[in-house]
């Protein structure tokens, strides 16, 4: 279908989305509040819900010069194109931050909101759409139509070249991480977790998706210790590289479901420390499931590392069996020999209200030097395990004795122990492991049940294997942007901040809560945050709950009585 004829106000429009880089409204309260006063004539009022918020996240993100990253993943695919590149990959950027789950509810959200479109210059296609195409095909066309369709999204961003796509998320993690926003030494924990999809997705060669048995518990709301059963799983795997103290992803990689979890170990590390910059990366945390004693002498060349033994390994009985020794040595007052007494002072509170009770518990950890693995070489050892010039390297190990925090193992197989290539020396050093150990728990949390459940990482564009991969690798990029973006938010609010970490759900019910009482008001290529009652004052009406205020107060307030126009008033 033709495209219908532009009227003077779409050329105007049209006009700020021509160039390459994205267009962003300009916050100026005082010269809106100036034209509002003088002329009684803007724009348009919108409410203010989403607008400031994401101008000043694009506007973070033009800072840090990770809009041109974005602008030259655009595959260059398109003849004669009516919508930006930016434009619709902003628009998929904001589906991911406010993590709406499917294309249509975008359109309903997003693309038909005439404040949100203007961030890209398209406010003036909202109603009637850029071209006419499929309304040949509608039956009931709505009364708004939308910028552009889902359906050009789609089309256009799943052809983003993934080797591209990687490039482009590695050099953001290490823009990120020369702005300062991760701490000087990163202690990162690495894990998998599946993306879970279904048979009827394309795969890029045409074969069929990839499939895994997992043993699962059915979900019973009224039997949550239902036994598990053998279920087939289809779709992809995840590798995360996660620092638990900024919340950041450095690294990952996307695979198949059926490739084992060891297979990108050592290249995960090798890109997490590049991504970091040379000396950053202080030591990575592994689940027991990537046990493998090749992976992991590659490893430990580049870090150390901290692994839970499994039952099964002999490195493992061994050294728990050694912990115990000298464990009842210790109770007994004895002297301990080669093992050191790592003791911590742990507050246990049960019960609410008059019911509270706290009590001081001891974790003690047994450290253990110098123990033999046999697995644990750059070079599987096979029968030359059995040679008596067989030498073989040496690990660490830390059982866990007393944990308060955790239920008591009914017997010595089940101790915890966690395997290290880092010196033991010190009690300190015991307790660092552990602590390594624990911050395992910090990826699963605030990384991989985060980005499925608040950020839609299993909700890609459409069903297809470059749809999965393109969403993984922005949702965990836009992960990375956003807590930088509200980590320089709460350096320039200490007040409202309090260094108080929140999860992105909360966070967006604060942002919604902070804003209900006030309007966004546009003017030309400016815009002003106002409180509705301000709006009301101005625009000549008299509110009994604010009597005492008058036009002039604020214009005052806002710099334009005094001669201060353009200087941006004060933030509501």
């Amino acid at each position: 279908m033709p495209r219908r004829r532009l009227t003077d106000s779409d050329v105007a429009a049209r006009a700020s989305m021509l160039g390459t880089v994205l267009q962003l409204c300009r916050r100026d309260d005082a010269a809106v509040v100036k034209a509002l006063h003088e002329n009684r004539t803007v724009d348009d009022v919108e409410a203010l819900d989403k607008v400031t918020f994401f101008d000043q996240f694009f506007t973070l993100l033009r800072s840090l010069n990770v809009l041109q990253l974005l602008e030259a993943l655009d595959p260059g695919l398109r003849v004669r194109a009516s919508i930006s590149w930016v434009a619709m990959l902003g628009v998929y950027t904001m589906r991911i931050v406010l993590g709406i789950p499917s294309i249509p509810q975008t359109e309903g959200l997003v693309l038909t909101d005439p404040a949100l479109m203007a961030l890209f210059g398209m406010a003036a296609f909202v109603r009637q759409g850029v071209t006419r195409r499929g309304l040949s095909r509608a039956h009931d066309l709505p009364e708004v139509r939308g910028a552009f369709s889902g359906e050009v999204i789609v089309d256009t961003l799943v052809k983003v070249s993934l080797t591209a796509l990687s490039r482009t998320f590695n050099a953001v993690i290490g823009i990120l991480a020369q702005a300062g926003f991760f701490p000087k030494k990163v202690h990162a924990v690495v894990d998998c977790t599946d993306l879970e999809a279904t048979p009827k997705y394309r795969t890029l060669d045409g074969s069929p998706v990839s499939s895994v048995t997992r043993k699962k518990r059915p979900k019973h709301s009224n039997n949550r210790h239902a036994p598990k059963v053998a279920t087939t799983v289809w779709g992809w795997k995840i590798w995360l590289m996660f620092c638990p103290t900024s919340g950041i992803p450095i690294a990952i990689y996307v695979d198949r479901i059926n490739v084992d979890d060891r297979a990108w170990m050592w290249a995960l590390v090798v890109q997490g420390k590049a991504n970091l910059g040379e000396g950053r990366l202080a030591s990575v945390s592994f689940d027991r499931g990537f046990w493998d004693g090749q992976e992991l002498y590659l490893t430990a060349r580049e870090v150390p590392f901290f692994i839970p033994g499994r039952s099964d390994l002999g490195i493992t009985k061994e050294a728990r069996q050694m912990a115990t020794e000298a464990y009842q040595r210790y109770q007994k007052g004895l002297p301990l020999r080669g093992a050191i007494v790592a003791v911590r002072p742990v507050t246990l509170v049960t019960g609410k209200g008059k019911h509270r009770r706290e009590e001081q518990k001891d974790l003690i950890v047994i450290g253990l030097k110098d123990i033999d693995c046999d697995t644990y070489a750059e070079q599987p050892p096979e029968s030359r395990v059995h040679s008596k010039s067989f030498v073989a390297n040496k690990l660490n190990a830390a059982v866990v004795m007393e944990d308060p925090s955790y239920p008591n193992p009914s017997d010595e197989e089940k101790l915890l122990t966690i395997l290290t290539c880092a010196a033991l020396e010190t009690p300190r050093d015991v307790l660092f492991a552990y602590d390594r150990f624990d911050d395992r728990s910090v990826i699963e949390n605030s990384g991989n049940k985060e980005a499925k459940q608040a950020w839609c990482l299993q909700a890609p564009l459409e069903k297809s294997e470059a749809a999965v991969y393109l969403n993984a690798f922005m949702v965990f990029m836009m992960m990375a942007l956003m807590a930088a973006f509200r980590a320089r938010q709460a350096a320039e609010e200490k007040a409202c901040a309090r260094g108080q970490d929140t999860g992105m759900e909360r966070y967006r019910r604060e942002i919604e809560r902070a804003n209900r009482d006030k309007v966004l008001v546009r003017e030309g290529d400016c815009y002003a945050i106002l409180w509705t009652w301000e709006l009301a004052v101005l625009a000549g009406l008299q509110l009994r709950h604010h009597a005492a205020e008058s036009v002039e107060a604020i214009l005052e307030r806002y710099g334009v009585a005094s001669g201060r126009e353009g200087a941006g008033g004060p933030s509501p």
